[in-house]
């Protein structure tokens, strides 16, 4: 009996340190993985909801700061063009002054492209600057 007791205890104190583990997931790294993903499907949509209200684009060396929407329409073009087919992360890094920035390489339709992006979390997590260039 005493076994089914310790065995029980030790069964529920792993199940809730396990639970809470799993209950406060690292919220910046998804977001990276997310925007990943969405460069995969070319979800503009998707992309939007980072996107801070001004975007520092950059796109085959053409580069400006864009509006939120600006930015969409851009993006969206350029899934057009180049349809995306896989992506991965292959760079990642975290400040400890709210920003992150991350290398996703993506794969189109029409070659290779990398990806280089940085946010910025203040309030919100917020897309600040994407560059896309050719992949050598």
């Amino acid at each position: 009996m005493r076994k089914h007791i310790l065995l029980l205890l030790f069964t529920v104190l792993w199940g809730i340190n396990g639970f809470q583990g799993y209950s406060k997931p690292n919220i910046q790294g998804d977001a990276i993985t997310d925007i990943s993903n969405h460069f995969k499907t070319g979800n503009t949509k998707g992309l939007s909801k980072y996107l801070s209200s001004s975007v520092n684009l950059s796109l085959m060396n053409n580069e400006y700061v864009y509006s939120k929407a600006q930015s969409e329409i851009i993006l969206s073009k350029f899934f057009k063009e180049n349809h995306p087919q896989s992506s991965s992360i292959i760079h990642r890094l975290e400040n400890k002054s709210n920003f992150q920035h991350a290398v996703i390489l993506l794969n189109t339709s029409k070659g290779d492209y990398r990806v280089a992006i940085s946010l910025k979390s203040d309030k919100q997590l917020e897309l600040i600057e994407i560059r896309i260039e050719r992949s050598n």
